[in-house]
């Protein structure tokens, strides 16, 4: 019942705690990375900041700065690209998807758009 996971980095063999974002989460991040975009402009900084707001400890050390400089400087691509794909994996999530045989007879995969016509179909929008 409690919003933290563990995971042993592939390469460098750290563990690191995480957690999955809320919505909360989704809004202090948008927040602070349009700040960081109004001070510099050179690079985006979404993925490090999200990084920082979803782990919550490296090596068993949970202070801010420690995760930060790791997320910074010692976090390996392949160890980032390696913990990114677990999260996705375990990161609860609606299939929109399905497959549907077009006037040809051929079967396609197509994603359900969720527009207006989604929730209200006989509204004709």
């Amino acid at each position: 019942g409690v919003n933290e996971f563990l995971f042993e980095l592939p390469s460098s063999k750290r563990p690191i705690t995480f957690k999955l974002l809320t919505g909360a989460d989704e809004k202090q991040i948008s927040e602070e990375i349009k700040a960081r975009e109004k001070i510099s402009k050179e690079q985006s900084s979404e993925l490090t900041t999200r990084l920082k707001h979803i782990i919550l400890s490296v090596d068993g050390k949970s202070e801010k700065s420690y995760i930060n400089n790791f997320v910074d400087n010692e976090f390996l691509s392949v160890d980032s690209l390696a913990f990114r794909k677990h999260l996705t994996s375990i990161t609860p999530d609606v299939d929109m998807s399905t497959t549907v045989v077009d006037p040809a007879g051929k079967e396609i995969e197509v994603t359900i758009p969720v527009t207006l016509r989604f929730f209200w179909p006989a509204a004709g929008i």
